[in-house]
């Protein structure tokens, strides 16, 4: 178990400083958006959830002395607080990226889309086993699918804007970059995450390679993103002031 919890270690901290750096951008920001409050405030909430799936660790290394009552349970594996995430996850990051779109029809017709497809999300869950037994295949494409069609409309916005002369100024930029990365890296192995299995352990161990890769990726990006514009807002708001 600890030789387990050594290895989430890195990742974990960069979780927890992702979240940490998110309210000091918040802090350092002119009246900060509603997107970019849910943002810093997803960040916590997926924190607060890696932590607590370790139950699952801490029960089968401790041959169920610790939660033992979870044993032979549905939730003896922890995919239901993932597949849980995963849906508040596609909420958050749908309303965030829905935000840096101009106004346009097609804007209005991906909003109306985007939102239909929660319930349908919900209700596979609900109709199907999978909310106990792995991670929702269609939750993940419909995020994936949904996140690209958005950030690419996204970029292609931003080139014919002059947001690209200082896109490194936009937190939104290191948002869409890693979400996007992740996401295209990610969902390979999610969707084949039935092969999760001591029979498979070359795909397993090249599935806990890529997934620490993307994680450090994802997050270190994400700090660089909130202290980085932070502390541009910072100057912008010293460089404004009245002498």
């Amino acid at each position: 178990m600890l030789d387990h919890l050594l290895n989430s270690l890195p990742v974990f901290l960069l979780e927890l400083l992702a979240a940490l750096a998110g309210i000091y951008y918040l802090k350092k920001a002119i009246s900060p958006t509603y997107e970019y409050k849910l943002l810093v405030g997803f960040l916590w909430f997926s924190f607060f959830v890696e932590i607590a799936a370790l139950y699952t660790i801490i029960a089968y290394y401790s041959n169920y002395e610790y939660f033992g009552f979870i044993k032979g349970s549905n939730f003896q594996r922890n995919y239901w607080l993932y597949n849980l995430r995963n849906i508040i996850e596609y909420i958050i990051y749908i309303l965030f990226f829905l935000s840096q779109l101009k106004e346009s029809n097609f804007k209005k017709l991906l909003q109306t889309f985007a939102f239909l497809l929660v319930p349908a999300m919900i209700l596979n869950l609900i109709i199907s086993d999978v909310y106990f037994q792995s991670y929702s295949q269609f939750t993940i494409l419909v995020n994936a699918l949904m996140y690209l069609i958005l950030i690419l409309r996204y970029f292609y916005e931003m080139l014919q804007s002059d947001i690209i002369l200082n896109f490194y100024r936009s937190l939104a930029f290191y948002v869409s970059v890693g979400v996007l990365l992740w996401y295209l890296s990610i969902t390979p192995f999610f969707i084949y995450s039935k092969y999760y299995e001591a029979t498979n352990m070359e795909f397993v161990e090249l599935q806990r390679m890529v997934l620490a890769t993307m994680n450090i990726f994802f997050y270190s990006l994400f700090i660089f993103g909130f202290l980085n514009c932070g502390i541009k807002k910072r100057s912008q708001i010293k460089n404004e002031a009245p002498t």
